[in-house]
C-alpha cells in the first residue's frame, strides 16, 4: 500500500493498492484495513462479511470477500489490477482471475483484459 500522490489539494484516495503485486497478498490486505479503519476487530468485520445487512447472504469467499469489504468500507484506498482501477468485484477484476475461480466461472463479461 502506498500513498497517493496529491497535489494542489487534490481530493481522492489516500492510498494506492496494487493487487497484482505483494499488496494484493491478503495478509498485507488485512494490514491495510487495520491502517485504514483504526482497529484490527475490522478484520474479523472483513472475514465475516459483517459488511452486509444479513451476513449469510454474502455472494463472496475468502479472498473476494475480503475485496469486497475493503472495496465498500474503505473508500480511503484505491484498488488497480494491471494499470485499471477497480471499482467491483464481478463482473471480474481481470479475465486471469475469471478463468481462476470455480464459483466464478459462470460470469462470463469481463470489462477488464483481452
Amino acid at each position: 500500500m502506498k500513498p497517493y500522490p496529491k497535489r494542489f489539494g487534490d481530493s481522492g484516495p489516500e492510498y494506492i493498492i496494487d493487487l497484482e503485486g505483494p499488496d494484493g497478498n491478503v495478509y498485507n490486505l488485512f494490514n491495510a484495513i487495520e491502517t485504514v479503519m483504526g482497529d484490527e476487530k475490522y478484520i474479523e468485520e472483513a472475514k465475516n462479511g459483517e459488511h452486509y445487512m444479513t451476513p449469510a447472504n454474502n455472494a463472496y469467499e475468502g479472498y473476494e470477500r475480503i475485496l469486497d469489504y475493503m472495496l465498500t468500507m474503505c473508500p480511503e484506498i484505491e484498488f488497480r489490477f494491471n494499470g485499471h482501477h477497480i471499482q467491483q468485484v464481478y463482473p471480474c477484476y481481470h479475465d486471469k482471475v475469471c478463468s481462476a475461480r470455480g464459483p466464478h466461472k459462470i460470469f462470463t463479461e469481463c470489462e477488464i483484459g483481452e
